[in-house]
């Protein structure tokens, strides 16, 4: 009976290493998924900035889909220099500007913050920034041509 009880072992070894390796390998392919579509709605975003700036009074509104751990997107106007209650809303967008990183799109939520430069966002109203909030893991954002770039905001 020692084989039998050597067999169980093996066995359970193995099942073992297949949950394991299994967990892991999935737990990489979210991760991935979760990346793409960062990038994903950052090129759309940049893109309809491009398409759009330059171009005054074109109104572009496109939905964007993001992973679940973001709920809040920002921009900002960084030709700006006041921005209201910017620090104690979203220290994190705050930080980024006042260190001068030239980032003016922010992803917020329970994930990893992720900050990128969009290209020419413009806010000319106080407080120079527009957060907009996801519905179902999507933004809604409506892109407008201005003299100075584009004017983001909800739809």
């Amino acid at each position: 009976s020692a084989s039998q009880i050597l067999t169980y072992v093996m066995a359970l070894v193995i099942v073992a290493l297949i949950f394991v390796l299994g967990f892991r390998f999935i737990s990489s392919s979210l991760e991935k998924q979760r990346q793409i579509e960062i990038i994903d709605f950052v090129n759309g975003v940049t893109n309809t900035i491009k398409a759009v700036s330059g171009d005054f009074g074109t109104v572009d509104i496109d939905e964007f889909k993001v992973p679940t751990d973001y709920s809040e997107v920002c921009f900002v106007d960084l030709l700006q220099t006041n921005y209201g209650d910017l620090q104690q809303k979203y220290p994190f967008v705050y930080d980024e500007i006042k260190s001068k990183t030239q980032n003016n799109l922010f992803l917020i939520g329970t994930g990893y913050p992720y900050s990128k430069n969009a290209g020419s966002v413009s806010i000319e109203e106080p407080p120079h920034y527009e957060c907009i909030k996801s519905f179902q893991n999507r933004f809604t954002i409506r892109f407008e041509g201005v003299k100075s770039g584009v004017k983001v905001g909800n739809k």
